[in-house]
């Protein structure tokens, strides 16, 4: 099932971390600019919050789901609370 696996990506942590190189050396440079004198580990925490919320990071995305997620599970039982 290429086309269904290819819809519904299983493991968006397999990426995660290639993803979060590339925000990191996209961002860091503009965060040293806003907050000049800050020390590394102090970028790094900032970094870490933007990333959380971040269109960038593959955790974010609406199309993954759970790696044992199978359709119709836990669906019109009230999962919803």
């Amino acid at each position: 099932g290429g086309a269904a696996a290819a819809a519904v990506e299983r493991h968006p942590e397999r990426r995660a971390k290639s993803a979060y190189k590339e925000f990191e050396e996209k961002m860091m440079p503009s965060l040293k600019e806003d907050f000049p004198g800050l020390k590394e580990r102090q970028y790094k925490q900032k970094l870490q919050k933007l990333w959380k919320k971040s269109p960038d990071n593959p955790m974010n995305s609406a199309d993954v789901v759970a790696y044992n997620y199978k359709p119709g599970q836990g669906e019109g039982k009230g999962a919803e609370s």
